[in-house]
């Protein structure tokens, strides 16, 4: 810093122009100025009147660089030391600065107030304080006494406070910028005297009251930010704003009424969002008043994602007076804006008047119909489409000319369908595809290799089949998004050679098959792959540790991999995410291994034919990875893993395992008292430690250990707890106020008895109960009837000791699907009031002591698919008035004996069983429970049926054909198989010898079958045909 010869020097420039918000990527500054010798570099320049060091680390306190420029630069006018890492305070002898009349500290922690003595430079036009730590108040005295100044920037502090004053006549004020402080209060009606100004900015403040209607006399305005505050009341008129390009007034309370000015028109039009409309003198509808703004060449009105409500409507008979007059526009961004119109309506309204167009964004618009192909050959200057987010807008690809310009094609989440044409090779400059959950089918045109320019490629969620296309040609690619079709084929090397830029690839959810290509894992920018759920198989083919890619995700899981984890998945040291779970690797692994893994935050290696090591030490254990998800299923494991340092791990899976003894106390505090997921079961655990405390859970699952004592209460947060199958002998009074939140609870399969709490009415959030296989008594609680079952799909209470009436009422909206109560003591008649429950599919009141005639009002259940009510005290004929041939159509299984019933079954009950004359093909789907985050839970239906008294379980999907007709030993030979008639396959297999029989008794049924029969065969033979 030699610049004793530069006396004569008037203005120094030595800035580094980078965005100090970002880290540099080589970590140091390109100039760098030492504090002993920051005063050598001025002592000799006081004839210096603009001083630039914006990016140099300068790195002084307040005292050392304020002296140093003080004393040395008596004559600076412009002092400009943005991102100089400097700190506060800032020295008083700055004032001796009198001709300063730019001031620029914008990025440095000061961390103090803005000084008073800033209003003593009376030269003063530029004061740019912008991300410095502010704090304390803003001092008002700067607007009364510095009338020079044309700009003030004090924004990105936010723990600056601040109010504005009531401001003179003869202000020079320019450009307000006050976005993200703690300024307050209203904004004064004074403002309007400040004719000069340029730019009001003050977003993300606490300011409230009205908009002034003085605004109206800023002439000069150009932009207005007031978004993100607490303005209220009605919009001023805004007609003397004839510079005015930029308005936004989102994030407040205004309201807008029915009856507006035409000045207010064209301001409505770029409102972004939260407005409120009063609901009976407001309207939603925007008036489309454009003929003042004939040179506007960028229209954005889009409304904000996160609102969750579109604030804005155009109706279709205005949606061509909105255009007619923006011939000169060339971009139009109307995202969520409810437009409501079809593809005819909108593609005259924008083709015809906006022939410049290059980016129309229509994301979220509500737009139906079908696309108008044409508007590529009408609007040529397009470069960017996206009609995303508008699931009612059908359409197809066309066959695109050779001249188009078009570089972002966004179609995802519509209803576009057919082939992704071959002459998409054409746009060669397409940087963006990105078609997502649209329903495009056929194969991936091999023309993709002539798009040199792409960079973005997803069609994920479509009906792709056949093999990929090669990407060689696509060098610029960074994103390659595949996964959830149903693509086939082997994934050679050569689809992705050369793609040196390649960050991320997505093939999961699809059918590839062969091995992984063992190129994939060197090129040289990749991050993440993810493979998961496909047909891969054998070993992967080691790599050299000196060319890996930088992978910082990788998902193999799903597939059918084989042999020992690859030497070299152990040197990708940036992972954070690693999935090898549900394959067929194998070997001995020791978990330590993975204490290199810095960054490593998910691990699954379930359902492996590993063997894992948990043991850790000492030394490695201090270190370990901090990890969010361990799951380690199916890893024979012996004992619990050393996780006692871990503090933020709130997914963790040891299920299938042979771990034993009692619980540690310690898994229930690495989760710093939030667990998202813990699954234990299926090990040999057979307690607790002593003043064990359970943490707030999600999802918990003990089920089949060897468990014992009092079910352990919870906080009320979980939503899915299984119990079942375990040695629990008694549940807490209080049980219902643990499981406040829960959807799932089980406690089947225990060792539990006496009445079921009374504190069960609390669980008001339960989906799925079962307390079935236990020695539960009393009555069952009338609560889990009368409301319960509104909320309930699946309520099993079956193999216990309940006794006494079914009390209470089933509630017209009764949700249930699953109802068993078989296996008890049950008296009484079947509750009328379960004909409310329209969706139950399985029906179980087997065994037990329930009286009264056959229950005719379960005749209206169309969704029942399972009827017991075997081992009963029915009685009576099974006759119902009203019966017809499409009662219970998708019926698979009724069991009605043991009863008392007389008379002649019905043929209605089975002369259209179309479920029973499938074959058992017909499959009940398994009510499904989802949990956040996407997972799935199943419960799983089981009946038990007997046949020539042999039990068999039914579970699983049940796709059985069975009948049970045993009715007594009073009724004939024809009413008993008579049913049987039915179902060809019961036939087939367990009374085929009787045939001859069914034929004398019922033969024009028999001919009904073989014509079944004769069609079934067709259809085999025409499917056969087909393949």
């Amino acid at each position: 810093m030699e610049f004793s010869r530069l006396t004569r020097l008037v203005k120094l420039d030595l800035s580094c122009y980078y965005d100090y918000f970002f880290i540099n990527p080589l970590g140091t500054q390109t100039i760098q100025i030492q504090n002993p010798n920051l005063f050598t570099l001025f002592r000799n320049l006081s004839g210096l009147t603009e001083l630039y060091l914006d990016g140099v680390n300068i790195s002084a306190n307040g005292y050392e660089w304020g002296q140093a420029i003080s004393s040395a630069l008596p004559n600076l006018r412009v002092l400009s030391l943005e991102g100089c890492f400097l700190s506060g305070p800032i020295d008083s002898s700055l004032q001796n600065l009198q001709f300063l009349s730019e001031i620029n500290l914008d990025g440095n922690d000061l961390s103090v107030p803005v000084p008073d003595f800033f209003a003593n430079f009376e030269n003063l036009t530029t004061l740019s304080l912008s991300d410095c730590n502010l704090n304390g108040t803003f001092p008002e005295i700067i607007f009364e006494r510095v009338q020079t100044l044309e700009t003030l920037d004090l924004s990105y502090n936010e723990l600056l406070n601040g109010r504005l004053p009531d401001f003179p006549q003869n202000l020079s004020l320019r450009n307000l910028v006050l976005s993200y402080t703690n300024f307050s209060g209203f904004l004064p009606e004074s403002i309007g005297k400040l004719t000069e100004l340029r730019r009001i900015e003050i977003r993300w403040c606490n300011f409230n009251g009205r908009i002034p209607n003085s605004l109206a006399n800023l002439s000069q305005l150009v932009y207005l930010d007031l978004s993100y505050n607490n303005f209220s009341g009605p919009i001023p008129s805004f007609q003397g704003l004839k510079k005015l390009t930029h308005i936004d007034l989102s994030r407040n309370a205004l309201t807008v009424h029915s009856q507006c000015r035409e000045d207010q028109k064209f301001l409505l039009l770029q409102l972004k969002n939260s407005l409120q409309f009063e609901p009976y003198n407001s309207v939603k509808l925007i008036p489309m008043e454009f003929s003042r703004l004939t040179r506007l060449v960028k229209l954005d009105l889009s409304t904000d994602i996160y609102t969750g409500t579109q604030s804005l409507k155009i109706q279709n008979p205005n949606l061509f007076t909105l255009f007619h007059n923006l011939s000169g526009l060339t971009e139009l961004y109307l995202d969520r804006v409810n437009i409501s119109a079809n593809g005819y309506e909108w593609d005259q309204a924008i083709s015809s008047a906006l022939p410049n167009l290059t980016v129309l964004s229509l994301s979220g618009c509500n737009l139906n119909g079908t696309f108008p192909e044409i508007i590529f050959e009408r609007v040529q200057t397009l470069e960017t489409l996206d009609l995303s987010n508008n699931g009612l807008l059908n359409g197809r690809l066309p066959d695109f000319p050779q001249n188009l310009s078009l570089r972002n094609l966004v179609l995802s989440y519509t209803n576009f369908s057919g082939f992704l044409p071959e002459s998409i090779g054409k746009l060669t400059e397409l940087r963006r595809i990105e078609i997502r959950w649209c329903n495009f089918s056929g194969s991936i045109p091999n023309s993709l290799a002539n798009l040199s320019q792409l960079v973005y490629l997803d069609l994920l969620m479509n009906n792709f089949s056949g093999p990929i296309p090669s990407f060689q040609g696509s060098k610029k690619l960074n994103y390659i998004y595949l996964s959830s079709n149903s693509l086939t084929g082997v994934v050679l090397s050569t689809h992705f050679e050369g793609l040196l830029d390649l960050v991320h690839i997505d093939l999961s959810y699809n059918s590839f098959n062969g091995s992984i290509p063992s190129s994939l894992f060197s090129l040289p920018s990749l991050q993440e792959i993810w493979l998961s759920h496909n047909k891969f198989s054998g070993p992967i083919t080691e790599c050299s540790n000196e060319s890996l890619s930088p992978l910082v995700s990788l998902d193999l899981s799903s597939n059918k991999l084989e042999g020992p984890i690859p030497a070299h998945f152990f040197h990708f040291l940036r992972l954070n995410s690693l999935s090898l779970s549900f394959n067929n690797f194998s070997g001995n692994i020791d978990l330590e291994i993975f204490q290199r893994f810095q960054n490593l935050w998910e691990l699954d290696l379930s359902y492996n034919n590993l063997t894992v090591n948990p043991s850790v030490t000492n030394s490695s254990l201090s270190s370990f990875p901090q990890l969010w998800t361990l799951r380690l299923a199916s890893c024979k494991l012996q004992k619990f893993p050393p996780l006692m340092n871990q503090s933020g791990l709130s997914d963790l899976d040891l299920s299938n395992n042979q771990i034993s003894g009692v619980i540690p106390n310690w898994i229930w505090n690495i989760s710093q008292g939030d667990y998202y997921f813990l699954n234990l079961s299926c090990n040999l655990l057979v307690g607790f430690q002593p003043e064990f405390r359970l943490p707030t859970f999600f999802y918990l699952d003990l089920h089949s250990n060897q468990l014992q004592g009092e079910i352990p209460l919870l906080p009320e947060s979980a939503h899915y707890l299984d119990y079942s199958r375990n040695n629990f002998s008694s549940v807490p009074a209080e049980i219902g106020k643990s499981i406040a939140s829960a959807m799932f609870f089980s406690l089947s399969d225990n060792m539990l008895s006496g009445p079921i709490p009374p504190s069960i009415c609390n669980a008001s959030s339960l989906m799925c109960l079962d307390l079935s296989n236990n020695r539960f008594s009393g009555t069952i609680p009338q609560c889990l009837i009368d409301s319960g079952s509104a909320i309930l799909s699946v309520l099993n209470l079956r193999n216990n000791s309940f006794a006494g009436n079914i009390t209470g009422t089933f509630p017209e909206d009764c949700e249930l699907g699953t109802l068993d109560l078989s296996g008890n003591n049950l008296e009484g008649q079947v509750p009328k009031s379960l004909a409310n429950c329209a969706n139950v599919e399985v029906l179980n009141l087997g065994t037990n002591n329930i009286n009264g005639n056959f229950p005719c009002f379960l005749m209206s259940l169309s969704s029942l698919r399972i009827l017991v009510l075997r081992s009963n005290k029915f009685l009576g004929n099974i006759n119902c008035l009203g019966l017809h041939n499409d009662i219970w159509p998708k019926l698979q299984i009724i069991d009605l004996a043991l009863n008392n019933f007389i008379g002649i079954l019905p043929p209605e009950f089975f002369s259209q069983r179309k479920a029973m004359m499938d074959g058992g093909n017909a499959k009940s789907d398994p009510n499904l429970f989802r949990y956040m985050a996407g997972g799935e839970t199943y419960y799983q239906d089981s009946v038990t049926v007997i046949n020539k008294g042999m039990e068999m379980k039914l579970e699983d999907e049940i796709n059985w054909v069975y009948v049970t007709a045993t009715l007594g030993y009073a009724t004939g030979l024809g009413v008993i198989i008579g049913p049987l008639l039915y179902s060809k396959k019961w036939r087939q297999c367990y009374y085929k010898p009787v045939d001859r029989v069914i034929l004398r008794i019922l033969h024009h049924r028999e001919r009904w079958a073989r014509h079944q029969r004769r069609r079934d065969n067709k259809n085999q033979l025409r499917r056969r045909q087909r393949h």
